[in-house]
């Protein structure tokens, strides 16, 4: 007979518990692999990767085929067959050299014919190309670490969120402790009432009976918003949680939950804090960019034109600069015959000039001189903001762990009040009443130990979220 109401009492068991608990860990790990935030910011990072690759071959030595225009024609005398291939290449990493080969070739009936054909090497001797590329493929490198980043925070803050949602559940389980033991309390009232003799038509009694009645409504009714709300949240975790009664709260309480050393904010480099390092990168590129805007620029080309239009169709060594000295600039070039019996070189000057870009000049220099300030600025402004958020942090963590050291302290107490109120109740000395009130005591206090060690979890995402780990 034993043996069967065991097995009764197994099964009603096993009817009231029919649901599956996930651990944290997995819960976790399947709540951050549906985060839609997650997803996007790994597309970005990768999409910041292909554009880098893009860029790196773009900055690189490049070289570029043409046949140029390729014309048929016939007539009377016979048919012709014209073509003006060329080939360019380009060096930016060598001082930006250029090599590029070009012609006009003509193949008829009467033979074939090459005119204004040309081997051309142009070097930049002063100029900003170097640095604009070295600057093109820093900002580049930029995003793909920036996208890098943004990943990893919505990393962070997808665990946030997911450890908040699990503290506030918690948070409703110990609001429902709370009301069990309003409803213990109002039911040792109402034993009191009871035995003393009051029938059930007095006030006292049915004042007494109605705190009960609106005690257990308000469990019940806290009841359905936790089952609604868990259910919610295995929902965003992707998976199921079916129960139809839940009559021990604690099953819901995770024990799995790590408990953590708390990060010290104060170990962190100051650079590597968010601000103060995107201040400090904006102040770097902010100065290479200033430093393009050269006063004097030079460029030398030379190379070898069959046939050269520009010095009466003689075939030349050319030989040529570019200079700028702010809104002037000065092109000579002097072409060397090379064959036939005229040997005199011929020369070309090309000369332009923009008063405006001197007078813009001076008005750029007083703006950089307003733009470092400015900077110098930012970067005080994000010192001084993580001077604050030091303090605020400390503070914070100092909260955490006085809560652990009064919970730990009242859980004890609580735990061991209770341990006596088992043997009392069991010796017939107190009403069941008291022990379930002592019992759910200790239990308020376990469900504040765990939140207190989700509260940890936060604050280490929190400090972590504040620095780049892999700032220079």
């Amino acid at each position: 007979m034993k043996k069967s109401i065991l097995f009764i009492l197994f099964s009603v068991l096993s009817h009231i518990f029919a649901f599956e608990l996930f651990s944290t860990s997995e819960l976790l790990a399947a709540y951050l692999e549906k985060n839609s935030d997650i997803q996007t910011q790994a597309i970005s990072y990768q999409q910041a990767q292909f554009s880098n690759q893009k860029n790196l071959i773009n900055q690189g030595f490049s070289i570029t085929l043409s046949s140029g225009s390729m014309i048929f024609e016939t007539s009377a005398d016979g048919n012709s067959f014209s073509i003006s291939p060329a080939i360019k290449t380009s060096i930016p990493q060598a001082a930006n050299l250029g090599i590029n080969l070009s012609g006009n070739f003509t193949f008829s009936e009467s033979g074939t014919s090459m005119e204004d054909s040309s081997v051309n090497v142009s070097l930049d001797i002063i100029s900003a190309s170097a640095l604009e590329r070295k600057i093109s493929l820093l900002e580049s490198e930029r995003k793909v670490l920036e996208a890098k980043r943004d990943f990893e925070a919505a990393v962070i803050a997808a665990e946030k969120e997911f450890y908040s949602t699990l503290s506030s559940l918690l948070s409703q389980v110990s609001s429902i402790i709370s009301k069990q033991q309003d409803l213990y309390e109002d039911k040792i009232e109402f034993e009191e009432v009871k035995a003393k003799g009051y029938s059930e038509k007095s006030s006292n009694y049915r004042s007494a009976q109605m705190k009960v009645l609106s005690d257990q409504h308000e469990v019940e009714k806290a009841e359905r918003v936790l089952k609604n709300e868990y259910t919610l949240f295995y929902l965003q975790c992707g998976k199921e949680l079916h129960f139809d009664d839940l009559n021990d709260y604690m099953s819901l309480i995770p024990s799995d939950i790590p408990e953590v050393q708390p990060l010290e904010i104060k170990s962190f480099n100051p650079d590597s804090y968010t601000q103060v390092e995107k201040a400090l990168w904006a102040q770097k590129l902010a100065e290479l960019n200033r430093q393009t805007n050269k006063k004097f620029t030079l460029t030398a080309n030379t190379g070898l034109t069959c046939k050269n239009r520009s010095a009466s169709n003689k075939s030349t060594i050319d030989l040529g600069l570019s200079g700028t000295i702010g809104g002037l600039t000065i092109s000579p070039e002097v072409y060397l015959p090379i064959a036939g019996g005229n040997f005199y070189p011929s020369a070309s000057l090309g000369i332009s000039l923009d008063p405006n870009k001197f007078r813009t000049d001076k008005i750029d220099a007083q703006i950089d001189v307003l733009d470092q300030r400015q900077e110098l600025i930012d970067i005080e402004s994000a010192r001084r903001k993580l001077e604050s958020t030091i303090t605020e942090e400390e503070l914070e963590l100092q909260n955490i762990l006085w809560e652990k050291t009064k919970y730990d302290e009242y859980y004890q107490t609580n735990k061991s009040l209770e341990e006596d109120m088992l043997s009392w109740y069991k010796m017939g000395v107190i009403t069941e009443s008291k022990y379930l009130s002592a019992r759910v005591s200790r239990e308020e206090y376990e469900v504040l130990k765990i939140i207190n060690l989700i509260d940890m979890l936060l604050y280490n995402d929190t400090v972590s979220s504040y620095f780049y780990s892999d700032a220079q």
